[in-house]
């Protein structure tokens, strides 16, 4: 099976949690050994000018809109599906060869009702153009599948997951870190409100490609250590240094993050909703509180950082987990029901079971 993912920040080039997932997927397949080709739009806007294509073989980079390189890049290698990891990239690129599924990283329908906002986003109705006209829709968890049931989206569960873990003790460090985007959505307010009074966390990540708005949250936070948006091995050596991650977030179809940080054994404190909840309650590897809850996670951070032997049996815990049930060998059948099964257009194998949410 020949797969062809259109995707942004490809890695070593990172964004986030979709350039992290996709990287790890891409890799998994191909050393199962399913050909994989990726186009990544690296810092890509709609609207943005500046074309720049980089074919390296199997993987081409563009800036810019040069559909037609994208095109015959396509074309050369002949895939048997095209799996899509951004609605706005969808819309745009038009008809590839293959099989097109999208994969759901970001419910920009949930994300458009936490910010109060009445009125369907550009990115919302183009995640909602692209599950209609897929052959299939893949999301990351199993609360993400029910969610768009219950909109009478349907979708297959097909899970991201994380390299083996590395072997070696746990993190011994005494540090909150809290690692991402900064948004509201994400939490960033409500850790800021919680952490009132104790020592300044460690802060990796910020808002690639928006720095008038990096530097509205750094001035409103500038007690804490910043550290910027890292690589993935800077990343995984701060998360060595740190006591607990702390997920604030109001919605994560999966919470990546907490996967990365549990792989090298550190204990997290999250907010209970969506795939991040459903993470945390399979791995055991933290603590889950109420989301929005800022109270409650003062409390369980407070818990942790005052009690080393629970934070390191809680990352003893959560790091054999994800080497049982989170890294590709475990969930190599999951993927291949999800791609091998019969095709269909995604949005009418389900009927609405309930209200949506």
């Amino acid at each position: 099976m020949r797969v062809l993912h259109l995707t942004r920040d490809f890695p070593p080039t990172s964004a986030g949690g979709i350039s992290t997932g996709v990287g790890w997927l891409a890799r998994s397949m191909r050393a199962e050994g399913w050909p994989q080709a990726v186009a990544s739009f690296d810092g890509w806007r709609p609207r943005k000018q500046n074309d720049r294509v980089e074919d390296r073989g199997d993987v081409l980079r563009i800036q810019g809109r040069p559909f037609g390189a994208l095109r015959a890049f396509a074309e050369r290698f002949g895939p048997d599906l095209c799996v899509v990891h951004d609605p706005l990239i969808d819309r745009a690129v038009g008809p590839l060869p293959g099989r097109r599924l999208f994969f759901v990283h970001v419910d920009h329908r949930r994300l458009r009702e936490l910010r109060g906002l009445e009125e369907p986003t550009t990115s919302e109705r183009a995640m909602e153009r692209a599950m209609a006209e897929a052959d299939a829709v893949l999301a990351p968890s199993q609360a993400l599948v029910d969610r768009l049931a219950r909109r009478g989206q349907g979708a297959r569960r097909a899970r991201l997951g994380v390299d083996p873990p590395p072997t070696g003790p746990v993190p011994q460090g005494d540090d909150v870190l809290h690692l991402g985007r900064l948004d509201r959505a994400k939490g960033t307010d409500l850790l800021l409100s919680a952490l009132d009074g104790l020592p300044a966390p460690l802060l990796a990540g910020g808002l690639p490609h928006n720095p008038r708005a990096e530097a509205r949250w750094r001035e409103a936070w500038p007690e804490a250590r910043w550290h910027g948006w890292l690589e993935p091995d800077e990343r995984d050596a701060l998360m060595r240094r740190a006591g607990l991650l702390a997920v604030p977030s109001l919605e994560e179809t999966l919470g990546l993050v907490a996967l990365e940080a549990q792989r090298l054994g550190l204990p997290v404190v999250a907010s209970d909703v969506g795939g991040l909840g459903e993470v945390l309650r399979d791995t055991g590897g933290g603590r889950l509180v109420p989301a929005g809850d800022g109270a409650a996670l003062r409390e369980a951070i407070v818990e942790l950082s005052g009690d080393p032997d629970l934070r390191r049996a809680l990352g003893e815990r959560g790091r054999e987990a994800i080497a049982e049930r989170w890294v590709w060998p475990a969930l190599r059948g999951e993927w291949s029901a999800a791609l091998e099964a019969p095709y269909g257009n995604s949005s009418v194998l389900v009927q609405p079971v309930g209200p949506a949410t």
